[in-house]
């Protein structure tokens, strides 16, 4: 659980840098909201990276009686797919997503409810939780640069409600769900910060302003 905080804190420190040279550099309002969700997009896009290379690279080491090859496409494959949906139709991703949100939390629950049987599948098939919040995680960021808002708040409920549930059940069970949880819940703070500013900078602009907006959009 250090690791984890050292790895929280390193990350909150990026972006707030990223987010500070943002602000002084950019004075426009509207700028400033692409451009934040930009760096929560940039952000989870290098934690993508960094755990996937790690988990590809435990998955080489001790893949079992599958083949490990199997095992990465069974989490890579969604997570591509569900990242093009979100940039590509971000309507049905919202839905999508949502979903999935939701079926994420009940799992938890279930874990909490039945800490032993998880412990069970997951002994024998690998952290399931854990890799399903990593791929919601990486679409919903992907989500944000097209939907900031609805983004950021299925980020923060994938960032903080299975770890508070799960924990009910095991505190130490948790701790994998946990390494992947810190970024979901900054970025989401991000992108809802994107969402707001964009929502001022529309209400602050001119009609002629919002129809220039509007047609390049």
């Amino acid at each position: 659980m250090p690791l984890v905080l050292i790895l929280a804190g390193v990350a909150v420190v990026a972006v707030g840098v990223a987010v500070a040279i943002l602000f002084l550099r950019q004075p426009d309002p509207a700028r400033r909201a692409r451009g934040l969700a930009r760096v929560a997009a940039a952000a989870m896009a290098v934690y993508v990276i960094f755990f996937g290379v790690f988990v590809a690279g435990e998955t080489l080491t001790d893949a079992g009686s599958v083949p490990a090859p199997w095992l990465i496409l069974a989490w890579l494959a969604p997570l591509v797919l569900l990242a093009a949906l979100a940039w590509f139709r971000p309507d049905w991703a919202t839905l999508v997503l949502a979903t999935l949100t939701v079926v994420l939390v009940l799992a938890a629950v279930w874990f909490a409810a039945d800490p032993g049987a998880w412990r069970m599948i997951e002994n024998s098939v690998g952290p399931i939780r854990a890799l399903a919040s990593f791929v919601l995680g990486a679409a919903l960021a992907a989500l944000g640069l097209r939907r900031a808002a609805p983004a950021g708040w299925m980020l923060l409920a994938v960032g903080i409600l299975p770890v508070a549930v799960s924990s009910l059940g095991s505190l130490d069970a948790s701790a994998s769900l946990a390494a992947v949880s810190f970024m979901p819940v900054i970025c989401g703070l991000v992108f809802l910060a994107a969402d707001r500013l964009d929502r001022q900078a529309a209400r602050a602009a001119s009609p002629a302003d919002r129809v220039r907006q509007t047609r390049t959009s």
